[in-house]
């Protein structure tokens, strides 16, 4: 038998997933959109952070060769912000530059 290898990033799972809590959420959610009426609102949020310098992680290089990553002192970075309404699908967001 030949077992064969490649590079890969780990993937985070969930160690405690439990697909009867994930489905009572589910079923819960849809009470909630069956309730709302015009007055109220149902958003999804969720951010993200954009920099321009990246993190680094361990890669192939020749034996006491490390790699090395120009950089230029500079750690901009930008936040963004976004919600999405779950009745009318219209999506929402800011955006906040940090310099």
């Amino acid at each position: 038998m030949v077992v064969t290898f490649e590079r890969y990033s780990p993937t985070y799972v969930l160690a405690k997933a439990d697909p009867e809590k994930q489905q009572e959420f589910q079923q819960e959610i849809d009470l909630i959109k069956k309730l709302l009426n015009h007055n109220m609102i149902l958003l999804y949020q969720d951010e993200t952070h954009i920099r321009t310098y990246q993190s680094l992680h361990a890669t192939w290089s020749e034996i006491g060769k490390q790699k090395q990553v120009l950089t230029y002192g500079h750690h901009t970075s930008v936040t963004l912000f976004g919600a999405l309404n779950a009745i009318t699908r219209e999506v929402l967001h800011q955006n906040l530059l940090v310099l």
